[in-house]
């Protein structure tokens, strides 16, 4: 028995060797280092191996089974710290809910933490699912599980290959995946659709940026990926709900893993015959003007000088057939118009207090953005929604367009995270941090303390682009009613595609862009956003 347990801890240390060097071999395909850089490097990869090991091993105490989920409890054994604040029990909630798709929860029980607020996401209460296409089993210790395709046991997403980690600011789980044919997670670009698997890593977390070639985070966070099993199509999808800052890691064997640092682990696992089927089971002649158009940059106004001819040459195009699209930024200026009048989308919303607020949940946060100094909208507040649909009704009776184009929503701002600065905390400074752009989660955007309804920053800066989006549909809607209009949005999150369209953001006349570009199209076509 002492023999199995030292080879099965050793088999481990082995494959978590691998997953843990993942980030070293990226800086060191990047850069040269010296002998004695190196053995420290792999010194140092050796002993956080150990002690993710032992982190990891997770018993499972009881297990609860119903028609259509079974749960079981993890508790982890005592063992030092990787990164601090770890979690000693851990649920597990697994639900068949279809015969093409599973989804497993891993939740702390005692402490409530951070879950995604997004439409799709409900609790599962239907009869349990028949003729299932997959087949799961757990291993108890260490944890593991594992999804096989029921029609040729074919080892589809298998957990065993490394150990669950779980503390207040870091989470990780590895896959063994059946093949290398990897599809998917975004926002970024690359030059060929397929993923390297070779010790790639791909940062998420919602950024403004221009594309640049290499692994930077762009605009919009997806965490869905496709597996062309083999050569007969038979594919599958890995979603995982998580809006924090997060990566994801491609090895060799072929294995993925993703490490994000807040909320849950909710995976969801969706087989088909062909990537088509994946893909729905997922989701299931026109002129713009950009901000010039405004005075000053402010949002819901125009320049009567340089557009003083705007309405009429909306008119004119309606006259010809054509549409008119204008652009929207969410952050909106303090300051009074160039005549000293007030700035009434601003006083209204001030009135209305539908502002992000700084740390202590009061006082509204100030930004710098193309108009100078701004608030940011709290889209995920009722009473924004409201003020921001009325805003474009009152633009909307001045100049009549006919759909919207929203843009820095990830969401973007010119100073780090406020003109106050940001509080020294480990919201702002987490244990662990991302490969993200800067590798500092409030260059060029807000603090993560930063308080809106649905919760800091930490946790839903990603969703800031999707709730303006989901504010932004309801204005279309009203403003015109029963019929189809437009929507463009740059920053993305999982059922974005329901309410709006996606550009690839900031590229250029090149033709490396253009070729960049076609990976771009058909990866948002997988995230279920057809109009790019």
């Amino acid at each position: 028995m002492e023999k199995r347990r030292r080879d099965r801890m050793n088999r481990s240390l082995d494959r978590l060797r691998l997953l843990l060097l993942a980030a070293t071999c990226d800086e060191m395909e990047r850069k040269k280092f010296s002998k004695l850089e190196i053995i420290f490097i792999v010194l140092f990869c050796l002993v956080v191996a150990v002690a993710c090991v032992l982190i990891g091993i997770l018993a499972t105490r009881e297990t609860v089974t119903e028609s259509s989920r079974f749960q079981a409890t993890l508790t982890r054994l005592s063992s030092p710290s990787l990164f601090g604040n770890d979690v000693d029990t851990v649920l597990l909630t697994a639900e068949h809910q279809t015969p093409n798709r599973f989804r497993f929860k891993l939740t702390d029980p005692k402490t409530q933490r951070f879950e995604v607020p997004h439409e799709h996401v409900t609790s599962f209460s239907g009869p349990a699912a028949s003729n299932l296409k997959y087949k799961v089993s757990v291993q108890q210790n260490p944890f593991g599980i594992k999804v096989t395709r029921a029609s040729n046991d074919k080892v589809l997403f298998d957990t065993t290959v490394g150990p669950l980690v779980y503390a207040e600011q870091f989470l990780q789980l590895s896959i063994k995946l059946p093949s290398s044919n990897i599809y998917g997670v975004g926002e970024h670009v690359h030059k060929q659709y397929r993923h390297d698997v070779n010790w790639k890593t791909w940062p998420m977390f919602s950024r403004d940026v221009a594309p640049s070639g290499n692994t930077d985070n762009l605009y919009g966070v997806h965490t869905f990926f496709l597996c062309l099993e083999d050569n007969t199509g038979a594919s599958f999808g890995v979603f995982l709900m998580n809006s924090n800052a997060m990566e994801f890691a491609l090895q060799p064997a072929p294995a993925a893993t993703y490490r994000t640092i807040g909320g849950i682990l909710d995976f969801y696992v969706f087989l088909g015959d062909t990537p088509e089927q994946v893909v729905q089971e997922y989701v299931k002649d026109v002129q713009y003007t950009d901000i010039d158009y405004m005075e000053a940059r402010k949002d819901f106004t125009y320049d009567k000088v340089k557009f003083k001819d705007l309405p009429s040459f909306q008119t004119y195009m309606h006259d010809h057939g054509q549409k008119y699209i204008i652009i929207l930024d969410p952050a909106i200026s303090t300051e009074a118009l160039a005549d000293g009048s007030p700035y009434q989308a601003y006083e209204r919303g001030q009135s209305k207090k539908v502002w992000v607020n700084e740390s202590d949940g009061v006082t509204p946060l100030v930004g710098e953005v193309w108009p100078g100094r701004t608030v940011f909208p709290d889209f995920t507040n009722p009473d924004c929604t409201s003020w921001w649909v009325e805003e474009c009704k009152i633009f909307y009776n001045q100049v009549p367009y006919d759909g919207i184009w929203i843009d820095m929503n990830e969401v973007a701002s010119f100073v780090q995270g406020s003109s106050n600065g940001c509080e020294q905390n480990d919201l702002n400074y987490p244990p662990f941090t991302p490969h993200i752009v800067d590798r500092l989660l409030f260059s060029k955007t807000l603090c993560m303390d930063a308080v809106q309804k649905w919760g800091r920053q930490y946790d839903i800066h990603n969703l800031y682009g999707y709730s303006m989006t989901l504010s932004t549909q309801r204005a279309i809607e009203d403003l015109f009613p029963g019929k189809r209009s437009f929507l463009l949005s740059r920053s993305t999150f999982a059922g974005s595609g329901k309410y709006t369209g996606h550009w690839l953001g900031d590229n250029a006349a090149t033709w490396g862009h253009i070729k960049w570009a076609i990976p771009g199209m058909l990866e948002f076509g997988l995230f279920g956003i057809p109009y790019v």
